[in-house]
C-alpha cells in the first residue's frame, strides 16, 4: 500500500491549509528535506517572489494566530502545487485546482501545471470546460454514469450533452451573463483525462 501510495500525487480544491512554516507546508516534514529540491520547486511555481517579501523568507509561519502571515488564496494555491510537487508522483489527480482563482490566475496556472505535468498522467476533475478542452481524453459522467468519451473535438462532433454544456458555458464567458438554459449546469459532473492510462 505504501508503495502505490508514493506514486500518486493529489491537489484538491480544498487542501489543507497547515499552521506551519511555508517549507513545513511544502515538504510535510522537518527530516530528510532537500533544499535543491524545494528551491528548484518554488522557482518553477513563480513562490519565490512572494518569498522574498515576507519576514522569515521560507521559515515563515502560515498563521497569524501564530505570530506569522496569511497568503492570499493564489499564493496558497501555490503553496499546495509545491506541495504535490515535492510528493513527485507518477501519477496526478486535481480536483477543481483553480476553483478560486479568477479567470487570468486560473490561464497562469494551468500552463504552470500544464509544463511541470508533462511527462506524467494526470486526471484532472472539472466543470470549466476551459480547463479541460485541450485534454487528450475527456470522460463525460453524470448521476455517476459514464455517458461521453473523447476528445474535446469528437465530443463537439457527438452533439449531446458534452457539446450542449461547453455552449452555456461559453455563453455565460461571453456575455457575462447567465444564458437561460443554464439551469441545468450543474448537474454535469465532468471527469477530464490527461496523459496515459490507469
Amino acid at each position: 500500500v505504501d508503495e502505490l501510495q508514493k506514486r500518486f500525487t493529489v491537489l484538491f480544491q480544498d487542501f489543507i491549509h497547515y499552521k506551519l512554516s511555508m517549507k513545513e507546508n511544502i515538504t510535510l516534514t522537518n527530516e530528510n528535506t532537500s533544499p535543491q529540491k524545494i528551491n528548484k520547486i518554488i522557482k518553477d511555481v513563480d513562490l519565490m517572489s512572494v518569498i522574498d517579501k515576507i519576514p522569515n523568507g521560507i521559515e515563515t509561519i502560515l498563521s497569524p494566530e501564530f505570530g506569522g502571515i496569511d497568503l492570499s488564496a493564489g499564493q496558497w494555491q501555490k503553496v499546495a502545487l509545491s506541495r504535490a510537487l515535492y510528493h513527485d508522483g507518477d501519477i496526478v489527480i486535481m480536483d477543481e485546482p483553480t476553483a478560486m482563482m479568477d479567470a487570468k490566475m486560473e490561464h497562469r496556472m494551468f500552463q504552470i501545471y500544464k509544463d511541470l505535468f508533462r511527462d506524467k498522467t494526470t486526471v484532472i476533475i472539472s466543470h470549466r470546460f476551459s480547463n479541460v478542452k485541450n485534454c487528450d481524453i475527456i470522460f463525460v459522467m453524470k448521476d455517476g454514469f459514464l455517458i461521453e468519451t473523447g476528445s474535446h473535438n469528437d465530443l463537439i462532433e457527438l452533439n449531446k450533452i458534452y457539446k450542449e454544456m461547453y455552449e452555456i458555458q461559453k455563453t455565460m464567458y461571453d456575455n457575462f451573463e447567465k444564458p437561460e438554459n443554464a439551469e441545468n449546469y450543474n448537474e454535469l459532473d465532468g471527469l477530464f483525462k490527461r496523459g496515459g492510462k490507469i
